[in-house]
């Protein structure tokens, strides 16, 4: 009697183990697949952002994010050929799914995870890169940007003056006549002879 008790709890606590044992492969198989998503997803960005005319980096760095695309490229595909649960157990209820994980799937998910993480803050900081990459072009055109504004200003005042200038001196075709001193005759003026002085000598 005492045996049947005693294999009935060992049996118990057996299946209440594997029970929170079979959940716990549930939350691995979700961090796993999250995993993939998050690292294609940074990946996409990286190429799609390292592509970008505006980026301007050295050949070394675009040889390092090159060759880390390919990496991470690799890194997802042997992910998922390696743990491809998704179609095997799709018609499969939780309890199969975690033990098919388990027995199949588990270690080569723990290697890849590793694989993984590592691509993953490689990306990050190539992001990092890129980013300050497009801040410091940002910072060098702004200067060049104000420089054309203010010559772009400073050459159209000097044309409206030169308008301006033209519009006072010219009326329709011909030259204006030029406007009388008030400070007294013009030097040209000094040197001919008065009217009145001229008929005084005349007498």
């Amino acid at each position: 009697m005492s045996l049947d008790i005693s294999s009935l709890f060992v049996a118990s606590y057996l299946l209440v183990r594997s029970y929170y044992r079979f959940r716990s492969f549930e939350e691995e198989i979700r961090v796993y697949g999250n995993t993939l998503e998050e690292v294609s997803a940074l990946l996409s960005d990286i190429d799609y952002t390292s592509s970008r005319p505006s980026i301007v980096v050295s050949l070394e760095v675009r040889e390092e994010i090159d060759r880390e695309i390919r990496r991470t490229k690799l890194a997802l595909e042997s992910a998922r050929r390696a743990v491809g649960w998704k179609g095997e157990t799709r018609s499969e209820d939780r309890v199969m799914v975690g033990i098919k994980w388990a027995f199949k799937y588990a270690d080569a998910a723990k290697v890849h995870m590793e694989s993984l993480n590592r691509r993953h803050g490689t990306l990050l900081l190539i992001g990092h890169k890129l980013a300050l990459a497009q801040t410091n072009e940002r910072q060098q055109s702004w200067p060049v940007e104000a420089s054309f504004q203010e010559s772009t200003a400073k050459a159209a005042a000097a044309l409206a003056r030169e308008f301006r200038r033209h519009a006072t001196l010219y009326s329709g075709v011909g030259e204006q006549a030029p406007r009388p001193r008030l400070d007294g005759p013009e030097p040209s003026d000094r040197n001919l002879p008065c009217i009145n002085s001229y008929h005084s000598t005349e007498i």
